[in-house]
């Protein structure tokens, strides 16, 4: 009986979501709130008016771009979800998450293409970043439960990355949210990675 038992605890303890996993919601509804709130932008690296106007990310010919928000949104619906149910992400999750994060991939995929070593430092950061989230995303499959979810959420994290980093500045000043994704970005990486090294 108290072995039974045992395996009971066991079972359920597997299923829990860690904390990080809940934590993570927090910075991924910041990102999605960028798709409806003008960018919050260091004003002594970017010039703009003090009045920014929002406009439609589907009439402006890059709505590729808001791939950050609607994935975001996708991840955290899934990690609540999984939480509520005191259940683990699957493969159907893993796999949308993986299309999801192509899509995020987009941009350092076109500036590597477009670029072709012109510029070495935009060529090099969006070659690190495509070899990072395909490790990030073949250790997600290579780890069970919780701890393969969170290097899924790690690989979205640095898939998003170019969406933060000034090098994009046009990127940087228009879709993400400037600053605010930024933090938002960071904090989901580091929660990830802290997580991922204590399991």
């Amino acid at each position: 009986m108290e072995g039974g038992g045992d395996g009971i605890a066991s079972a359920r303890a597997l299923t829990a979501p860690p904390r990080a996993a809940l934590l993570a919601l927090v910075p991924l509804l910041v990102i999605v709130l960028g798709f409806i709130t003008p960018p919050i932008l260091p004003h002594a690296l970017y010039h703009y008016p003090a009045r920014v106007i929002p406009i439609s990310p589907w009439s402006d010919g890059a709505s590729w771009m808001w791939s950050i928000q609607v994935v975001a949104l996708a991840l955290a619906l899934i990690t609540l979800a999984d939480a509520q149910r005191r259940s683990v992400p699957g493969i159907a999750a893993r796999v949308v998450a993986v299309v999801g994060i192509l899509a995020v991939l987009h941009l350092p995929a076109v500036m590597l293409y477009v670029v072709r070593g012109e510029l070495l430092s935009l060529s090099a950061a969006s070659a690190l970043v495509i070899v990072a989230t395909a490790a990030l995303v073949v250790t997600s499959f290579r780890r069970d439960g919780w701890a393969g979810w969170l290097a899924m959420l790690a690989a979205y994290a640095v898939a998003a990355l170019p969406y933060a980093c000034p090098l994009f500045a046009g990127i940087f000043n228009e879709f993400c949210g400037g600053i605010t994704f930024d933090a938002a970005d960071v904090t989901l990486l580091a929660l990830c990675a802290l997580a991922l090294r204590r399991r």
